[in-house]
């Protein structure tokens, strides 16, 4: 009995011990998790771009087709009104050709409808005359007055179709009207199409190549703005609260130590958001989320459209 009894002495304190440890653990993590997030702290490191201060502007076309010539590459500058690129809208041609055949069945139409004027005039003069003399023989004796009403009988249907033929005449002719008009809009689709710059700026990408296709209001390119640069920046949501607005910002390039631009905190965001492309190391949670910020550079040493920055913010 005693024996039973030291033996599970012995399992109590081993659990007990077992329970403590994973108690430490779990202090311990606590602990180490809440050293990581610093209390006291007066720089906060973040990443951004050089961007303009309203962003890049995408480039697309109302109407889509294929490229015939790229004017502009990326890294040219333009000015408004300058043209890009020439898009032939060859998925109009379809309808060019359609309209082309209409026409031409149109016009044999038109052209029966025509002459079957011309035969119903001949048949009406040949059955006038007939009417003539056959009136003029009736008083003779020489001819019926029943025949006279069958002849008279046979003008009335002549002259019918002579009406029904000139009003299909007339409507062959007005559809050649509206399919003509119809085609100078399909020819006007089909022709070369110039895409141009709504304003000032320079091309920082441009993926339209020639013979490739571009969809209607799809993004084939996009163009800076001419005006002022800043950087487009996201902060950790970990110190999204320890920044504020006119913070002090020192820029430098990944991987040097020198300061190539400063400036001030000139917008914060008022929301979290997901993190963009501006994260890509591996191993990253991404279930964090970020601060967008920009910054209006006050100084700045040959910075390029769209380069990665670091940005080193004092805090209070």
């Amino acid at each position: 009995m005693k024996i039973k009894a030291l033996i599970g002495l012995v399992f109590l304190l081993i659990f007990n011990s077992c329970g403590n440890k994973e108690a430490e653990e779990r202090a311990e993590k606590i602990k180490a998790e809440s050293l990581s997030i610093p209390q006291n702290i007066s720089n906060v490191s973040a990443i951004g771009k050089i961007e303009p201060e309203q962003g890049l502007v995408a480039l697309s076309s109302e109407k889509g087709g294929v490229v015939v010539q790229v004017l502009k590459n990326a890294g040219d500058s333009v000015l408004k009104g300058d043209v890009i690129l020439i898009l032939k809208a060859s998925a109009e041609t379809v309808n060019e050709d359609v309209v082309k055949s209409q026409i031409k069945k149109q016009k044999f139409q038109a052209q029966a409808d025509f002459a079957s004027i011309a035969q119903f005039k001949a048949q009406l003069d040949e059955k006038n005359n007939e009417l003539s003399v056959s009136e003029r023989l009736v008083k003779t004796g020489a001819e019926t007055a029943q025949n006279i009403q069958i002849l008279r009988k046979d003008l009335k249907v002549i002259n019918s179709n002579l009406a029904t033929a000139q009003k299909n005449y007339a409507a062959s002719s007005a559809e050649i009207g509206v399919l003509q008009s119809q085609l100078k809009e399909a020819v006007s689709a089909t022709s070369d199409m110039s895409v141009r710059a709504q304003q000032d700026g320079i091309l920082v990408a441009m993926n339209a190549k020639p013979g490739a296709a571009v969809a209607a209001l799809s993004a084939f390119g996009a163009l800076a703005a001419t005006g002022k640069m800043v950087v487009h920046g996201e902060i950790d949501e970990m110190f999204a609260s320890k920044v504020k607005m006119g913070d002090y910002v020192k820029i430098t390039v990944p991987g040097t130590n020198t300061a190539t631009a400063e400036g001030k905190i000139s917008f914060l965001s008022p929301i979290l958001d997901d993190k963009s492309i501006f994260y890509e190391l591996s191993g990253e949670q991404m279930d964090r989320r970020i601060r967008s910020f920009k910054v209006e550079l006050t100084k700045s040493d040959g910075l390029l459209i769209n380069q990665k920055v670091q940005c080193d913010i004092k805090v209070d």
